[in-house]
């Protein structure tokens, strides 16, 4: 009879599935850090890319016409068709266009506020700006 009993016990008893739920658990408090910095560090380098893009295109502005883009004339029209680019690209960080400013009678500064980026027409500060 205690023979037929334990016969038909299957599956695991409830210490060996809390403690397969605390590794997982502690494997997971250790990876999540590493996961969400990487992804930082991807959203910056994906940032400084765009503005690469867009100072490469403002530079092409600047052959072809002389001068630099007015920031209304740059906001106008949304600076995408201005740019002969596809499409203006955006911080990846909020989804926001970057800041363009006249400098000068004849320079630039593109600056992402999220990662404090900034790029002129003659430097660059990617290790970004303390402000």
């Amino acid at each position: 009879m205690l023979a037929s009993v334990h016969k038909d016990q299957r599956g695991f008893t409830l210490v060996e599935l809390v403690v397969v739920v605390l590794i997982i658990g502690v494997l997971a408090g250790i990876a999540m850090p590493r996961l969400a910095s990487a992804w930082d560090d991807a959203k910056t380098s994906a940032c400084k890319a765009n503005l690469k893009q867009i100072e490469a295109a403002l530079e092409l502005y600047y052959f072809e016409n002389n001068k630099y883009p007015t920031e209304s004339e740059f906001k106008n029209t949304d600076g995408k068709t201005l740019l002969k680019l596809k499409s203006l690209p955006v911080c990846p960080q909020n989804k926001e266009p970057y800041v363009y400013l006249l400098s000068g009678s004849n320079g630039y500064e593109l600056q992402c506020t999220d990662h404090g980026i900034t790029i002129t027409d003659t430097t660059e500060d990617f290790e970004g700006s303390s402000s």
